[in-house]
């Protein structure tokens, strides 16, 4: 399965997220899974090859990973510096910020 990124054309303050679909018409069909697509015209489809073949990882690995390849996160002025951290600092400021749980899947 192909990762694809999903943005908002003319609005980065929506962010972006990470769909996975085989082509990118159909991650573009699936968007309305993740915004809101009556409000949301204008998407933007970019193939994120970083993120293939993670599509059964968990919400901390895609979230760490994101965090790995520069993603931020505006609104927390406190997440850990990527060149400074661990990835076990990450996973714990997730865990705080976002109750996500770091423990591995079974």
């Amino acid at each position: 399965m192909k990762a694809y990124k999903l943005s908002v054309k003319d609005d980065p303050d929506q962010g972006e997220v990470i769909v996975f679909a085989q082509t990118s018409r159909e991650a573009k069909k699936n968007w309305t899974h993740y915004l809101d697509a009556d409000t949301f015209i204008d998407e933007l489809v970019h193939r994120a090859p970083e993120f293939d073949g993670m599509e059964n990882a968990t919400e901390l690995e895609l979230i760490t990973k994101q965090w790995q390849e520069g993603w931020r996160w505006l609104d927390y002025p406190s997440v850990p510096d990527v060149e400074t951290s661990t990835v076990e600092d990450f996973q714990a400021w997730c865990k705080k910020e976002f109750a996500v749980p770091v423990e591995d899947r079974e």
